[in-house]
């Protein structure tokens, strides 16, 4: 227990305490010439502080434990940053390593036992160039071995190292919220860093952790005035806490008295600066949350399920305490079993929509049309979204330039040690960032529109019927002109599948959307048919590990900002796609089966598996496990889950890929019509559109914009069919349309045709002519059937489009 109630955690984007959510309100105090006591001189220094409405002090060397008494008789949390010559070259050798390691462990375990510390920092903006001299990887490392040395002597108090934009790239990925220092003095240049930090964050709090302004070169009123709209934007920018450097002038640095600097709130004297005024007014009027409204407009929330029954409840719950006055929630489902209703019916205020089982577009779009709200804010069954998510996604859309807006989706902690790996994997939905604030992709499950905007694209497309659409949403939306905005603190808790199975399964789901979007989207693919993203997919913080970083230093390591990029197209990257993509997996497959019949064939296969599964493992060393709970198993898993599902996902995706643009056709009909009245192809193509019966296929019954052909009819079970018109001009009003139907390999046929010619060229290589003589004779008198009954299927839709011409008055003729 602390101060009598209880400790400080993490939840999300932001802390609680005791049940409430919790804002840190902090202020530095020293380092002074003399050690932190308990005299009357501190005693009011900590009156003063808690006056003014801070709740945290952060201080840069060990407090005594009258000090401490202190601070938890005002109630004050105190974070002690842990003093130690992190200026140095402390990784000189193992054995100052070691040096500093214990060092830094004996402070922890001498605060341990006291109520009022909250939590530490390890360090403080090591020098940018020191960084660079002892490599950035190893001092990450470092850091992080620390925070899991610290986490085990006291796992009760909070830890984090106070970064600082020098060394944006130096991020422990295992502590408990994200800190940096941050001296900007522009609202612009501040307001902009601020959403660059949230994403750095990821999903967690982010605190500024140490901001001020300097009265001695800016003057006290300039001070006041920066400090004022810095303690605003700080809190109405989504922080969840803050440390205001300073709280007085007196201010003691290494070996000295500093005397000319005045950061503090009160000058050495204790005499109050405006400043101390200033800000004290922003903190008395800082709440949860921190935003601040300029309307209310009415906001839809609509939840879509299909038999969601497991996640439902607490979906439900979450949404009927939303913080927003002006809300409905609709509940659309999509033809589940009984006992959805009841659930819904607990809930006044909710409505429930069932409609037959038509798809997760169909559902969306239902919710649409049967709200009526100004916005339209999408959730799946199985969130739970925070008490504040609707206000921080409608303060997205105070910007009038925002068409749709949204935010990151977190995974809840798991009771498995396979469902926190599979949050951990690779392929989990995750917004794409163009830049801090603007995204190329929002994920469905926290997805917000404004009804005009969704309008006007016709809403989503109702062939995409278990995922993709979202995607396919949002291109379309940029595709018109339309931003998508970011709202960092406007999270849902999403939960992920809890076995391997599952997450495999959603990952072949997936695959099979990614063929619906390459189809409607292909100038977004990649040549291993991947998405080629314009931005950044966004991944959790644990997952960050590039083992080959490109860091912007600046000359001699002297810029202000010095930043992380990982260059689009990375051999290392490449390399990791390209080991689980359908390419690489029918080289193992080919190269397996020419095995049974020469050696070589093992040698190729083994070799391109283990170059897969090697991928693979060097992708799941790279993520940050939490300490102290995981099995030795756990990195097998996550190997695995880099794998497996990638390959099923990539392989579910070419199987399902529709007419290649770029393959020649195997069969063609064609047909040729005259038209006396100046009927042509539109005419015709219209008809059809109409007539032609639907198919069980979402894409079958018109081409989309990028397609070389004007309709996909249904297809066989090795090909697909398309067919293609053009109309020519002739005198007065005559036209001569041409129809052409053409038959394309399907993928899987196409496997089978590759395996077959490798099992006749195994035969050939053993020398066993017969055998793959008679392989070759069963792929002949396969491939016979499969031609002529492909081609029966043409000519029977040649005639069913010889008998719409004819009702539109166009007269078949034999073709030249």
């Amino acid at each position: 227990m602390i101060h009598g109630h209880s400790a400080l955690t993490t939840e999300g984007k932001f802390f609680r305490r005791g049940g409430e959510r919790w804002l840190i309100k902090g202020v530095a105090y020293g380092p002074f010439e003399k050690a932190l006591d308990g005299s009357n001189a501190i005693r009011r220094d900590l009156q003063q502080i808690r006056d003014w409405h801070f709740n945290s002090i952060r201080i840069y060397e060990t407090p005594t434990s009258a000090f401490l008494k202190q601070c938890e008789m005002l109630r004050l949390d105190v974070f002690v940053s842990i003093p130690w010559e992190s200026n140095t070259d402390f990784l000189g050798t193992a054995e100052l390593q070691r040096q500093t390691s214990d060092r830094i462990a004996a402070t922890v375990r001498s605060l341990a036992d006291q109520p009022a510390v909250a939590g530490y920092f390890i360090g403080n903006e090591i020098p940018s160039t020191l960084v660079r001299w002892m490599g950035a990887q190893r001092v990450r490392n470092f850091l992080e071995g620390l925070i899991r040395r610290l986490r085990a002597l006291d796992p009760l108090r909070l830890i984090t190292y106070a970064n600082y934009p020098s060394t944006e790239y130096l991020l422990p990925r295992n502590g408990d919220f994200t800190a940096f220092n941050v001296y900007l003095e522009e609202p612009a240049s501040f307001d902009k860093y601020l959403a660059h930090l949230h994403h750095l964050a990821d999903d967690r709090p982010l605190v500024v952790s140490e901001y001020g302004l300097d009265s001695v070169r800016n003057g006290r009123e300039r001070q006041a005035e920066v400090l004022r709209w810095q303690t605003q934007a700080i809190f109405e920018g989504g922080a969840a806490g803050a440390f205001l450097f300073g709280y007085t002038d007196d201010w003691f640095n290494g070996d000295r008295q500093m005397t000319d600097w005045g950061f503090g709130l009160v000058a050495r004297d204790r005499s109050e600066k405006p400043a101390a005024i200033s800000v004290a007014d922003v903190l008395a009027h800082t709440k949860v949350p921190c935003v601040a409204l300029t309307g209310t407009p009415k906001v839809s929330v609509i939840v879509c399920t299909h038999n969601g029954h497991r996640y439902l409840p607490a979906c439900l719950a979450s949404l009927a305490k939303v913080h927003y006055p002006n809300i409905e929630v609709l509940v659309i489902d999509d033809g589940s079993h009984g006992g959805l209703e009841q659930m819904v019916a607990k809930y006044p205020d909710m409505r429930y929509v069932r409609q037959d089982h038509a798809g997760l577009s169909v559902a969306r779009n239902r919710g649409a049309a049967e709200s009526s709200g100004d916005l339209l804010a999408y959730t799946d069954d199985d969130c739970v979204v925070d008490r504040d998510w609707v206000t921080h996604l409608v303060q997205g859309f105070e910007d009038p330039g925002i068409a749709a807006c949204g935010g990151p989706n977190i995974a809840p902690a798991s009771d498995t040690v396979m469902g926190h790996c599979v949050s951990l994997a690779p392929g989990n939905p995750s917004h794409v960032m163009i830049d801090d604030v603007h995204a190329e992709h929002l994920p469905g499950c926290n997805l917000a529109v404004r009804r005009c905007a969704f309008e006007a694209i016709g809403g989503f497309r109702e062939h995409y019927q278990v995922a993709g659409d979202d995607v396919d949403f949002c291109w379309r939306l940029q595709f018109r002109g339309d931003q998508l905005g970011f709202a960092a603190n406007a999270f849902v808790w999403h939960h992920r599948r809890l076995t391997w199975r599952a997450f495999a399964k959603q990952q072949i789901g997936y695959g099979k959307a990614e063929a619906l979007l390459q189809w409607d989207h292909p100038q977004k693919f990649n040549g291993l048919g991947g998405t080629d993203w314009q931005g950044r997919v966004y991944s959790t913080l644990a997952t960050r590990g590039d083992s080959y970083p490109i860091i912007y230093f600046g000359q001699f390591g002297t810029a202000p900002f010095q930043k992380v990029y990982s260059p689009r197209n990375q051999a290392a990257s490449f390399f990791a796609s390209l080991a689980t993509s359908c390419h690489w997996m029918a080289l193992i497959a080919m190269a397996a089966l020419l095995g049974f019949y020469h050696a070589m064939g093992w040698v190729i296969a083994s070799m391109a598996l283990m170059a897969s599964l090697l991928s693979a493992a060097l992708s799941a060393w790279k993520v940050c496990l939490p300490e102290l709970k995981e099995p030795w198993c756990t990195r097998v898993y996550l190997a695995w889950l880099h794998w497996a599902p990638a390959a099923a996902r990539s392989v579910a995706r070419w199987f399902c890929s529709g007419p290649r643009r770029w393959n020649r056709f195997l069969w063609q009909q064609r047909e040729e019509f005259w038209s006396s009245n100046g009927v042509g192809r539109h005419v015709l193509l219209e008809r059809l559109h109409e007539r032609v019966p639907t198919g069980s296929q979402p894409w079958q019954l018109s081409a989309n914009d990028w397609s070389p052909f004007d309709m996909i009819l249904p297809s066989t079970p090795v090909a697909h069919l398309t067919l293609l018109t053009t109309t020519e001009p002739h005198r007065h009003q005559e036209h001569l349309s041409r129809v052409s139907i053409r038959g394309f390999l399907k993928p899987g046929a196409r496997a089978v045709v590759y395996a077959m010619l490798v099992v006749v060229l195994g035969h050939l290589l053993a020398g066993q002519i017969g055998e793959g003589g008679l392989w070759l004779l069963i792929l002949a008198v396969l491939g016979g059937i499969a031609y002529g009954h492909t081609r029966r299927r043409l000519q029977h839709w040649m005639t069913h489009v010889k008998a719409e011409a004819e009702a539109v008055n166009l007269q078949s003729i034999a073709p030249e």
